[in-house]
C-alpha cells in the first residue's frame, strides 16, 4: 500500500520549535564571534560551516546540527525563494521547504543529519550551489501544490 506524503503550514508549536532551533544557532555563532544576518544571507553559509565542522558532534549535539538544518533553510527560503512547511510522510514529519506552487520539497535538517550518520563531509556552499542549479528544472516537472 502506497502511503502519500502532505504538506501543511507550521502550526504555532511548531514555529516556536523553528524559533528555538534557530535561537540556538544565533547564540553559539554569536558567542563565537560571528553573528549570523537576521535575513538569512549566503555569508551566513561561512559561520554554519564553521559551526559545523567545528561545534557539532553527531550525535550528541543533535539540537545544534538540526539548528544548523534550519539556518541553512533560512539562507534556501532567501536565496532560492522557498516557504516554510510541514512534510508528513512514512518516514514521520520535518519541517521543510516547498518552492511555491509545487509538491517539490527541500529537507534542509535531513540534509545535514543524515550526512552527519554517514560520517560524510558536508559542504553547505556546495548544497546551495546544487540547489541553485537543479531547483529550476526539478520545480518545472513537479506536480502543483493542493493549496
Amino acid at each position: 500500500m502506497e502511503q502519500k506524503a502532505e504538506a501543511r503550514e507550521l502550526n504555532a508549536e511548531e514555529n516556536s520549535a523553528f524559533e528555538s532551533g534557530m535561537g540556538l544557532v544565533r547564540r553559539t555563532a554569536a558567542e563565537l564571534g560571528t553573528p549570523l544576518s537576521l535575513r538569512g544571507e549566503e555569508g551566513d553559509l561561512s559561520v554554519l560551516q564553521h559551526l559545523l565542522d567545528t561545534h557539532v558532534q553527531w550525535p550528541r549535539d543533535d539540537e545544534l546540527a538540526i539548528g544548523i538544518g534550519l539556518a541553512f533553510g533560512v539562507v534556501l527560503e532567501n536565496t532560492i525563494g522557498l516557504e516554510w512547511i510541514r512534510v508528513t510522510d512514512e518516514y514521520g514529519s520535518e519541517t521543510s521547504l516547498r518552492v511555491p506552487g509545487t509538491t517539490l520539497w527541500v529537507h534542509p535538517i535531513s540534509m545535514i543529519t543524515k550526512r552527519l550518520n554517514k560520517g560524510d563531509e558536508i559542504s553547505l556552499r556546495h548544497m546551495l550551489e546544487f540547489l541553485l542549479d537543479r531547483l529550476p528544472q526539478l520545480a518545472r516537472k513537479a506536480g502543483p501544490s493542493a493549496d
